[in-house]
């Protein structure tokens, strides 16, 4: 590579940094259904999802390695692609991705690119199909973020200002008394 290509490459890169998930940093263990489908995470987007590219990342692991998930960035289904960080791609307009996950903790990511929206979205990360694997899944530091760059699990920032108000409401209570 050249020097201009890499450096096309670096300004390729866009990096988002704000969580848009709430409540996303421990996600409850799960097993696979014997019917129909389970899911580990289920949220909406915090705000209105305007750009062209979002990463979706988490950490996962399973008791048996090779158990598979999905993921999905939908509603609006205006998902014109998604890639994961093991190479697979998708093209569903609710941005159905499936990830094969190991025994140990292992960070995974999705760049997923869309069509103009001025809505929120919704995220799943983990849904388990009956007969897709036979472990116990774990799913922690889970993050959406606007451009193609993974980056370090933070909280959203709706959920900091929610742990301040609560501790203003706990500190009132106990002054009042």
């Amino acid at each position: 590579a050249t020097p201009a290509d890499i450096t096309t490459a670096i300004n390729g890169i866009e990096i988002g940094g704000r969580n848009l998930l709430r409540n996303s940093l421990v996600v409850t263990d799960r097993t696979y259904p014997s019917s129909g489908y389970v899911d580990m995470l289920n949220r909406v987007s915090t705000i209105p999802l305007i750009e062209d590219e979002y990463v979706l990342s988490f950490e996962a692991k399973s008791t048996i390695s090779g158990d598979r998930i999905n993921c999905y960035f939908y509603n609006p289904n205006t998902t014109t692609r998604g890639e994961s960080s093991l190479g697979g791609i998708t093209t569903y307009v609710d941005g159905n991705i499936s990830l094969v996950i190991t025994n140990e903790w292992k960070k995974y990511w999705i760049k997923y690119t869309q069509s103009d929206t001025t809505t929120v979205k919704y995220v799943i990360v983990g849904r388990l199909f009956a007969g897709a694997g036979s472990g116990t899944v774990s799913i922690r530091n889970v993050q959406l973020e606007a451009g193609n760059k993974a980056t370090d699990w933070t909280p959203a920032p709706e959920d900091v200002q929610a742990e301040i108000d609560n501790a203003a409401a706990i500190a009132a209570d106990a002054q009042a008394k």
